[in-house]
């Protein structure tokens, strides 16, 4: 799992914090001071933002295997979905999900990523949540998120300000 987040030079960091600990004192990032996860979450940002700006232009996510998996979701946006990367390995340069904000000329804009990862592979080979930078993913695993396909999530609005906070699911920004 960490060594799909080591490739490139400088994001090292990211892979320390991004594991999980399977011992039952929980994640190891718990320990970071706030000016090493606020310096952590910068570098996360930029990675994932290097890793996604080619998907500023929705048809190259298509053409890339992003097929659409949702409406337009107040609050929420556009999901548009790669299956292919539904399993139990979080890689900041692969999200599982990409998030596009419909704008009035029918374009529509890349706001954010969220990272998906089944619950029963992840729960495996681990004794608690990924966290990712210090921030825990949402446990989806009953409903009314879970009753179909149980899964831990991270929503990561790394192209729009969110003013409810980076992390979190919904931004009332943004609009359908």
């Amino acid at each position: 799992m960490i060594s799909h987040l080591t490739k490139a030079v400088g994001f090292t960091m990211i892979a320390a914090v991004v594991a999980c600990d399977t011992s039952t004192t929980g994640p190891r990032d718990q320990a970071l001071s706030p000016r090493t996860q606020a310096s952590t979450q910068g570098a996360i940002l930029a990675e994932i933002r290097a890793a996604t700006a080619q998907f500023h232009d929705v048809n190259a996510a298509v053409a890339a295997g992003y097929v659409v998996a949702t409406g337009c979701l107040q609050n929420e946006g556009i999901r548009y979905r790669k299956p292919a990367l539904f399993d139990a390995v979080i890689d900041l340069e692969q999200p599982e999900l990409l998030i596009y904000e419909p704008l009035p000329d029918s374009e529509l804009r890349l706001v954010a990523v969220q990272y998906l990862v089944a619950s029963a592979a992840w729960d495996a080979t681990h004794s608690s949540p990924p966290t990712v930078g210090g921030q825990a993913f949402m446990d989806r695993r009953t409903p009314p998120f879970g009753a179909a396909f149980p899964n831990y999530s991270l929503v990561v609005w790394a192209w729009a300000h969110n003013p409810a906070g980076m992390y979190t699911l919904q931004n009332p920004t943004v609009s359908c």
